[in-house]
């Protein structure tokens, strides 16, 4: 059965909340994320410092209140886009700051971003595998409920995950902030803030071990799955892998479609086609 919204036909439907971004996820942010809204509508969820050159290279801190200005490096942009920047300057100006000086609340909110690209990382990379294995969904499991959504546990046969995996999907397809998945939102805009923590402070991602481990730990539940009579990988192979990417580099190449698990995605479906290609019996 194809996943579909479950909100009801009749239903009177909720008040649309269209912010891009979401504060709430990040409330140390918030402010911030309030005043970039429109920019982000412009920037496809993107925060790119040269966008404010001639904006915030001429505001002074000593007088916050003053005429906003844009000099002439802003002469191309619509008048839109140009509102939009100069209502978003104040702010990121003011946050830059404390995040330069090591506020801890902000600083505590980006590795929660990085945390929450992680994830999504893992998620969308074992969403795409499945659909490339044609388990999206398995045939129907007996004992695997609805409502089990626990994708990451790896004890369980590969269908079983793909089925939870395929369960998750289907919830978050019930929280939807008007037209988009919460959780989509929530990635934006952790995809958001990592931007604006690099692009100001120069503040890179790191990779998290865990979340390496397990899309380490899912690349040979596939390659088993496909030929269950392939060897074992070799466990120092294994260990050098880089899936998710390292640092700075991963953000830096990965972060201009701000497509979560590109990398990771792309690796385990070439990993299946491999073992697809080798000898041995497809289980199914």
């Amino acid at each position: 059965m194809a996943l579909e919204s479950t909100a009801d036909a009749g239903e009177t439907p909720p008040a649309v909340d269209v912010h891009r971004l979401d504060g709430e996820a990040f409330p140390s942010f918030a402010s911030l994320l309030e005043a970039c809204d429109d920019y982000a509508g412009h920037s496809g969820c993107r925060f790119i410092l040269q966008h404010f050159v001639g904006i915030l290279d001429d505001m002074t801190e000593q007088d916050p209140g003053a005429l906003r200005v844009a000099g002439s490096a802003r002469s191309s942009d619509s008048g839109p886009l140009l509102a939009a920047k100069l209502a978003a300057a104040p702010e990121t100006r003011r946050v830059a700051g404390l995040l330069r000086d090591g506020d801890s609340s902000l600083v505590k909110e980006v590795n929660l971003a990085n945390q929450v690209i992680a994830e999504e990382s893992l998620h969308n990379a074992m969403s795409a595998t499945f659909k490339a294995l044609d388990l999206w969904p398995p045939s129907p499991l007996s004992g695997v409920s609805r409502d089990d959504c626990a994708y990451r546990d790896f004890t369980a046969p590969l269908p079983v995950i793909a089925q939870r995996t395929y369960n998750e999907k289907a919830r978050r397809l019930a929280d939807m902030v008007g037209s988009r998945e919460r959780a989509q939102r929530i990635g934006q805009t952790a995809s958001f803030i990592l931007d604006f923590a690099q692009e100001t402070c120069d503040l890179a991602p790191t990779p998290l071990q865990e979340e390496q481990r397990l899309l380490e730990r899912f690349t040979d539940m596939v390659a088993a799955y496909q030929n269950p009579e392939a060897p074992v990988p070799d466990a120092e192979n294994v260990q050098n892998m880089d899936t998710l990417g390292a640092g700075r580099k991963w953000w830096e190449e990965n972060r201009e479609t701000v497509v979560w698990a590109a990398a990771g995605a792309a690796a385990l479906v070439a990993a299946s086609a491999v073992a697809a290609s080798r000898p041995g019996r497809r289980r199914r």
